[in-house]
């Protein structure tokens, strides 16, 4: 490579940490927008529902005015938090968002493009998702956003990210405050990879599994373990610790 063409790299990097401030705050105040913005079009059948109880029992006694009103309050809250996962699935595929697996700089519009659909997600966990945790509608909303969850699986975490990069099968648990990641970074690389689970897989509370996790069928896990980048868990065995240790083969 010719001194020329270093001091143009070199050059280019600069100019890059110079931008990088900026854009950063820009981006930090348009994902601000966004959240406002969905929580907003989210809100609009509740206050609806809210103005139209209220208008319609003007000329009730105080009392049932008021219990109709806080009767109605409360759906409002649950109409408008499920609007809120609605309405960000929707986001999510009408701008595109997706993962693939890669190794790129935290600084790269990949990795920009990641962190803006994690955004979504922290957002649903933000303002509704833990209220529905271990129903069907965290399973509905993990799989809008691209998560691949089989048949009779128990989700009882908020805490699973790049959700199009996640596979988990059939008949499987994962415990309270399990997270999951597609993306972790290593210096100054962030490393995008699926996470694939198979089925009658538990996954004891407060677990961290990291990109490239393979975990095979019937695989029981104890809580608060750690499942290392591309670790690779055999079926039908116990494992814990951080990092994860073979203990036996499953108690099943």
């Amino acid at each position: 490579m010719s001194n020329e063409q270093s001091s143009w790299k070199a050059d280019r990097r600069i100019s890059l940490k110079q931008w990088y401030t900026p854009i950063y705050v820009l981006l930090s105040i348009a994902s601000q927008g966004v959240g406002a913005m969905l929580i907003g079009l989210a809100c609009i059948p509740g206050m609806a529902l809210l103005a139209w109880v209220w208008n319609s029992t003007a000329e009730a006694p105080a009392f049932w005015r008021l219990a109709a009103s806080g009767l109605a309050a409360g759906i409002a809250i649950f109409l408008s938090g499920d609007m809120l996962l609605i309405w960000i699935v929707l986001t999510r595929h009408v701008i595109g968002l997706s993962n693939r697996e890669r190794y790129e700089e935290f600084r790269s519009p990949a990795i920009l493009t990641t962190a803006a659909f994690d955004f979504l997600v922290n957002l649903a966990q933000a303002f509704f998702l833990p209220i529905v945790r271990g129903t069907i509608f965290i399973n509905w909303f993990y799989q809008g956003m691209g998560a691949q969850i089989g048949a009779r699986t128990v989700i009882t975490t908020t805490r699973i990210f790049d959700c199009d990069l996640i596979e988990i099968g059939q008949d499987c648990v994962i415990g309270g405050n399990v997270a999951i990641n597609g993306h972790t970074g290593e210096g100054k690389i962030g490393i995008i990879k699926r996470v694939r689970i198979g089925n009658q897989v538990t996954i004891g509370a407060n677990t961290i599994i990291l990109p490239g996790a393979v975990i095979e069928d019937g695989v029981v896990i104890g809580a608060n373990s750690l499942v290392p980048k591309d670790a690779h868990l055999d079926k039908y065995s116990l494992y814990g610790g951080s990092p994860v240790k073979k203990i036996m083969p499953s108690p099943r």
